[in-house]
């Protein structure tokens, strides 16, 4: 999954500004929701970097961190370089120097990419379509709040479906400057709409599980491979569910790598409580 990532990280950015001559400053955006991919596997990398005795062995995963990191930066997505802050502090409980390290790079790396920190400008940030979205959604859920509008990836987008139109009029006009989107950009909101409250608990639930089952791993478990993969995937759910809360997530690649984490902590549960059956 490193490598793969790692490798695509570096044609994107060969094809997106070599081939295609795209400006330094432009956002590599060409194909949507690939930075699920940087951020996931640039967080996978981070775990081998301490675990590496041999300094020449260590450049494989810094090799992979560095180019994961700079089609983050490239993508100027804003999620995506949240979720990778807040994905390294998870890594301060164990590896806090490599953490830092890397943390500070990274956000000195945010400071010099060309049209990042405009990104980053708050007034840009206040008058982002994801409020409008966001609100939209929050009507409808009023409307549909036991079960929602139905499951499926069309339920939303299609007007013989749901009016969008006449939920972003209820809106407060000071929000509606850009264009109804045509899902609700934020996985909570997603869950929410399609399935109702019902669907969102049951969500809500699976994923309380998964942060249980992951502490427990990593505060009981006697084995330092599976302690130090608990740490490592969790860091990749914080990623994940941060990116989640202001873009799509519940189809297509981004589901792949959701279900990808989620699998991966259920195998070291598994690994565990095959080890130690007394846990719970």
């Amino acid at each position: 999954m490193i490598i793969s990532g790692t490798v695509y990280s570096l044609w994107y950015v060969i094809y997106f500004y070599f081939f295609l001559g795209n400006d330094i400053s432009t956002r590599m955006v060409l194909f949507p929701y690939r930075d699920y991919i940087y951020v996931f596997a640039l967080l996978l990398s981070i775990n081998h970097l301490p675990r590496k005795n041999k300094w020449f062995i260590r450049t494989i995963p810094i090799i992979c961190i560095f180019l994961t990191t700079t089609a983050t930066l490239l993508s100027q997505t804003r999620n995506a370089l949240l979720a990778i802050v807040l994905g390294l502090c998870m890594y301060f409980f164990k590896y806090k120097k490599s953490a830092i390290l890397i943390l500070v790079v990274f956000l000195v790396g945010i400071a010099i990419t060309p049209g990042t920190m405009k990104r980053l400008d708050p007034a840009d940030i206040l008058q982002s379509d994801r409020i409008a979205t966001n609100l939209t959604s929050f009507e409808i859920i009023k409307d549909y709040p036991i079960f929602g509008i139905g499951f499926g990836m069309q339920t939303y987008g299609y007007k013989e479906y749901v009016d969008l139109e006449k939920y972003f009029a209820k809106v407060p006009e000071k929000y509606r400057r850009h264009t109804i989107l045509a899902s609700p950009h934020n996985l909570l909101a997603d869950i929410a709409v399609r399935t109702g409250i019902v669907g969102l608990c049951l969500f809500l639930f699976i994923m309380f599980r998964y942060v249980l089952m992951g502490l427990k791993i990593i505060r009981t478990s006697e084995d330092d491979f599976i302690r130090d993969w608990g740490l490592c995937f969790a860091a990749c759910f914080v990623g994940f569910f941060t990116q989640s809360m202001f873009g799509d997530a519940a189809f297509g690649l981004q589901a792949i790598v959701c279900y990808t984490i989620l699998a991966m902590m259920t195998i070291l549960w598994r690994l565990e409580t095959g080890a130690h059956p007394q846990i719970p």
